[in-house]
């Protein structure tokens, strides 16, 4: 009796030890170690490559938020990675795109890779006329508005969705296109304050298309960087600082750039004085009209006054508003010279990438003796 006990504990011990080492070996398998080499980084994004994938890291997508999302891309003709903790993986290149920004269309135009963009939503006031073309003939399916037409969007099955949110609730809304099965990534390059690391986000619509199309991104990023430093240099030639006010009241608030924000760094880096550098971070900061009148009223320049395409326009809003220096002698600049039929503005689509053409304009604009060649492309002394 007692050597059958022994047996069946022997046998129960050596099942138990062969059951343990093939878990181990199991779970072993399922761990794999990656060697990342970083690719580049910005406040808000991250790229590393390992020899079978890039991963892609997306901090704080919109203001106030915490949030992280990690996305893999893969070759489409090679299997999955296993072993990588990530979200969302994404097969490349992708062959149909939804958009939701005149921004991701800039970038995919920088791309030559706009034929991929399948559906828009919200950009019926794009600038690009062959854009518009499209989506008005169906050939770009038109997905609404204010939010998705569901339906469509379903039927459409693109690869991947372009989104992006402006606070927690838009993200939630995000969210619920997954639920969908809708491969949304978040793409965040409003939230950069640095107007280089802005057209950085070029590189993370280049990974949807293969690593060859990020090469020709990081090349791009590279000469635009050359020469936005190099007008940064030049700049610093000027021996004045204009002072700088900007924006235009709405609705009895006058709203302004905050003094971390890319509209901000692009006056300081043009060797110009930002009359709020010193208030708020990166977001809009609401101001009274009269602290404005009390801080702004002796500016040298008047930049981005809304809307506005005359000085009527803006004396409409305020008939006081003549009394600013830069409006008395038509030192007032807007970045809508270039306006589709349909009021769809270049700025917001293709300047996301073209940082030291901006700059180059505000130079011009502020210290036009160290550009006096230079035609203006997307702002106009508006009279």
């Amino acid at each position: 009796m007692g050597s059958r006990k022994s047996i069946v504990f022997l046998f129960i011990s050596i099942f138990g030890t062969l059951l343990f080492s093939c878990q181990s070996v199991q779970q072993k398998s399922e761990t794999v170690e990656f060697s990342y080499e970083l690719i580049d980084s910005t406040a808000h994004f991250r790229i590393d490559k390992a020899s079978n994938h890039f991963r892609l890291k997306v901090k704080n997508p919109f203001v106030g938020s915490d949030a992280e999302e990690n996305y893999v891309f893969y070759p489409r003709d090679s299997a999955k990675p296993k072993g990588v903790s990530a979200q969302h993986f994404i097969p490349t290149p992708v062959n149909s795109l939804v958009i939701t920004s005149s921004t991701h269309l800039g970038y995919l135009k920088a791309l030559n890779k706009e034929t991929a963009i399948a559906g828009a939503k919200n950009l019926g006031y794009a600038y690009d006329r062959s854009f518009l073309e499209q989506l008005e003939s169906g050939e770009i399916v038109d997905l609404g508005e204010a939010e998705f037409n569901r339906e469509k969007l379903i039927a459409l099955n693109a690869d991947a969705v372009f989104a992006y949110a402006i606070d927690g609730a838009a993200y939630r809304e995000v969210d619920n296109l997954r639920r969908l099965n809708q491969s949304a990534v978040m793409l965040a390059e409003f939230m950069e304050s640095d107007p280089i690391a802005k057209a950085k986000w070029l590189e993370v619509v280049a990974l949807f298309f293969g690593e060859k199309e990020l090469a020709s991104a990081k090349a791009q990023i590279q000469a635009i960087e050359n020469r936005y430093y190099e007008m940064q240099k030049l700049a610093k030639q000027a021996d004045n600082k204009p002072k700088v006010m900007i924006g235009l009241p709405w609705k009895g608030t006058w709203y302004v750039a905050g003094g971390k924000s890319f509209q901000a760094k692009l006056i300081e880096d043009a060797n110009a004085e930002y009359l709020w550098k010193e208030k708020g971070d990166k977001a809009s900061l609401p101001l009274d009209i009269e602290y404005v009148f009390e801080h702004a009223l002796t500016a040298d320049f008047w930049m981005n006054p809304g809307p506005a395409k005359s000085l009527n326009d803006i004396l409409e809003r305020d008939h006081r508003f003549d009394a600013f220096q830069a409006f008395q002698k038509g030192k007032v600049f807007n970045q809508n010279r270039r306006l589709s039929a349909s009021g769809g503005n270049d700025y917001w689509e293709s300047a996301v990438v073209k940082p030291d053409v901006i700059l180059a304009d505000l130079i011009a604009i502020f210290h036009p003796q160290l550009l006096p060649n230079h035609e203006l492309y997307y702002y106009q002394n508006i009279e």
